[in-house]
């Protein structure tokens, strides 16, 4: 059997020519290629319905850039290399320690991605108390910046005693000295007279009520009142040596 394409003609109102005849039939007549009927063609083309249109429509992909030859294809594979391309990114924000699923929108991705730290995270135990007064450092997990009030020892923190020393000349009634700008009161006090064997001793712990004005190499010398022959302030002292000189070198202690 051999299919025909069927056309019609009549003469026309004239009578001098052919009219063109082409035979009206319905979409339900009419059969495709594979038993379907046209009409139902058309309708699965218009239809939302799960299978049903897309897988359908032929790709005109003159540009290579699918493997299907349909839109429902070439859908499916957009899906695919998006949410590959999710995954990746995913997995490289959580590498980053930042928690990231290819389950995210872009959006959330995005956010991600600006909650990811590129700098080095330097973990410690720095406080307050590690950090000089004045001034200040950071701590990690959260970082957060600290203001130190750590007080440097000092020698009376630590136990000891302040000390100076230094030279001074003698003058006057009883050969005193005097020294000023000390940073303690003093309690202690030695001094030596230069170019002799004689020194002299103060202890403002000693009970007594005197002190060594100086005493020579050979052990005489001659005896200080606390009362009178010694003047100490917050800052300064004067001793009267009753010992003729001109310079003393001098040592004293809180």
């Amino acid at each position: 059997m051999t299919d025909k394409n069927i056309q019609m003609t009549q003469r026309n109102a004239a009578n001098d020519g052919w009219d063109n005849l082409n035979p009206i039939t319905k979409a339900a007549n009419v059969l495709a290629s594979d038993g379907e009927t046209v009409e139902s063609h058309l309708a699965d083309l218009s239809s939302q319905v799960v299978n049903k249109g897309a897988s359908l429509i032929g790709l005109n992909d003159s540009g290579n850039k699918f493997t299907a030859t349909n839109v429902e294809g070439a859908m499916l594979e957009l899906f695919t290399l998006a949410n590959d391309g999710k995954t990746v990114v995913a997995s490289a924000i959580t590498a980053k320690g930042v928690s990231a699923s290819s389950a995210d929108t872009f959006p959330t991705l995005a956010t991600k991605i600006g909650q990811i730290t590129t700098q080095s995270v330097l973990t410690g135990t720095l406080v307050a108390s590690d950090i000089k007064t004045g001034k200040t450092g950071y701590s990690t997990d959260p970082l957060v910046k600290i203001t130190g009030n750590h007080v440097e020892p000092t020698i009376t923190s630590l136990g000891g005693k302040r000390w100076a020393s230094g030279t001074a000349n003698t003058s006057g009634t009883n050969f005193p000295f005097s020294v000023y700008g000390l940073g303690f009161t003093a309690r202690h006090i030695t001094w030596f007279i230069q170019g002799t064997e004689a020194y002299g001793c103060y202890n403002a712990d000693d009970g007594s009520a005197n002190f060594c004005c100086y005493l020579r190499g050979n052990g005489s010398g001659a005896i200080g009142s606390k009362a009178t022959d010694i003047s100490i302030t917050s800052t300064s002292f004067t001793v009267n040596t009753k010992f003729y000189a001109t310079s003393v070198i001098w040592y004293a202690t809180d």
